[in-house]
C-alpha cells in the first residue's frame, strides 16, 4: 500500500501489488510510502523499487491495512 503524494489529510490510497508496483515504476505520482503488511518475496521487489525511488517504507501488520484500506486484500 502506498499513499499518493500530498497532505496526509487529502492523501490518495493506492493498494494492491500490481497496482503499487506500477506506480513505483511509471514515477509518475510522488508516493509518500510504502506500507509493508509482511515479508514475501513480491513484497521485496517493491521494496527494492521504493528504495530506488526514495520512498520510505514501514512495517504494517495485516489487520492494520484492513483498517486503512477496507476491502483491499492482505494476502
Amino acid at each position: 500500500m502506498a499513499p499518493a503524494g500530498g497532505s496526509d489529510s487529502s492523501a490518495e490510497l493506492i493498494y494492491g501489488l500490481h497496482a503499487v508496483r506500477e506506480a513505483l515504476r511509471a514515477g509518475t505520482r510522488p508516493l509518500q510510502r510504502l506500507l509493508m503488511p509482511r515479508p514475501h518475496r513480491q513484497i521485496a521487489e517493491l521494496a527494492q523499487l521504493a528504495t530506488a525511488r526514495q520512498v520510505p517504507r514501514h512495517p504494517h501488520p495485516p489487520p492494520a491495512v484492513q483498517t486503512t484500506a477496507p476491502g483491499g486484500a492482505t494476502h
